[in-house]
């Protein structure tokens, strides 16, 4: 009896401890919080000669990168192992589209010249007012032909959500792995209607996930024009005002910006030979850049202009050379990021 008796209350006190919350570790306070520097900035850079030839072997020591103007540290990933491709096919199908699909009949085979041999996934969404993703990744070939063959114009809709239909392709990068090639092949006109999205906040997420922007655009036609004076508020006022704004919807062009910010190519394409050597020249260009990187450090006093930073990328013994890479990268205030101190 005596040994049930001391067998239960041993049970009972461990419950009870069992039942008493854990310690908590305690919080970091505000001292023991240090900056540091923020993440790797990747730079895939592409090298060419005036007439487009490719310039091989370039080393990490001939290229000068600048953040803000401040000299930064350059790497080169030399890795001969093929990185995976992840593309996405972003097709406008509203407006002026009809016009010009007779003349992108030849994508499918030119996305295959783009992909090269490596390991590589394909998306294919389209737009008007909204962006509608047809596929998501995929390794299938028969189901991204079907995708592209899906699309068809939609006479009925007036506007060309640019931004919004680069933003919904770049969030299907998240997941992907950071070391592949990240690249969006936009098929639209110059111009952007309706996008509920900014600019900037496509930009910066376009960094976040190294995605370049390669755009074949085509100029929308006069009818185009007229009906964007057609459905204007008139908020300028008047015969010159809306002249005013014809001229500036004409020299706006979003998909050369969306390029030239991320490092892509913009090719604007009038006729299917164009649009064929449009695309012949991106499948070149993807297959063969450079990855560059660097961890940002700028000195006490330097790179404080906040989430926004300037890059440049040049080659002193290629002076001539054509180079792109990605203009601009977002990070936390004077590129640092905030973790907590080790205890």
């Amino acid at each position: 009896m005596a040994w049930v008796l001391a067998t239960a209350l041993s049970v009972m006190t461990m419950s009870a401890k069992a039942q008493q919350p854990a310690a908590q570790e305690p919080l970091p306070d505000a001292d023991s919080v240090l900056k540091v520097q923020s993440s790797i900035v990747f730079i895939p850079t592409t090298v060419q000669t005036k007439k487009g030839e490719v310039i091989y072997g370039l080393r990490a020591g001939q290229f000068v990168v600048e953040a803000d103007g401040v000299p930064q540290t350059v790497m080169l990933d030399n890795s001969e192992d093929v990185r995976p491709v992840a593309l996405a096919v972003v097709v406008q199908c509203s407006r002026s589209y009809a016009d010009e699909y007779p003349k992108m009949q030849g994508v499918n085979t030119m996305i295959e010249a783009m992909l090269g041999g490596g390991p590589s996934q394909v998306a294919v969404l389209d737009f008007g007012s909204e962006p509608e993703v047809i596929t998501n990744f995929t390794t299938n070939t028969t189901r991204r032909e079907r995708a592209l063959g899906s699309i068809t114009p939609c006479d009925d809709d007036p506007k060309a959500a640019i931004f919004d239909a680069v933003a919904a392709a770049n969030k299907l990068f998240e997941r992907m792995d950071p070391k592949g090639r990240h690249v969006i092949l936009l098929l639209s006109e110059t111009r952007d209607h309706g996008s509920k999205i900014k600019a900037e906040e496509v930009i910066r997420a376009l960094g976040k996930t190294d995605t370049i922007v390669e755009s074949l655009a085509y100029s929308p036609g006069r009818d185009a024009v007229v009906e964007d004076l057609k459905h204007s508020d008139g908020a300028a006022g008047g015969p010159i005002g809306l002249i005013l704004m014809a001229v500036q919807a004409l020299r706006k062009n979003v998909s050369k910006e969306l390029a030239r910010e991320s490092g892509g190519e913009y090719i604007n394409f009038g006729s299917q030979q164009k649009f064929d050597m449009g695309l012949n020249g991106l499948a070149n260009r993807v297959d063969n850049y450079y990855l560059l990187s660097f961890q940002p450090h700028f000195a006490p006093g330097q790179g404080e202009a906040g989430n926004f930073h300037r890059l440049t990328v040049k080659l002193p013994e290629y002076p001539n050379a054509n180079i792109h890479h990605r203009e601009s990268y977002w990070s936390d205030a004077a590129g640092n990021a905030e973790k907590p101190a080790a205890k």
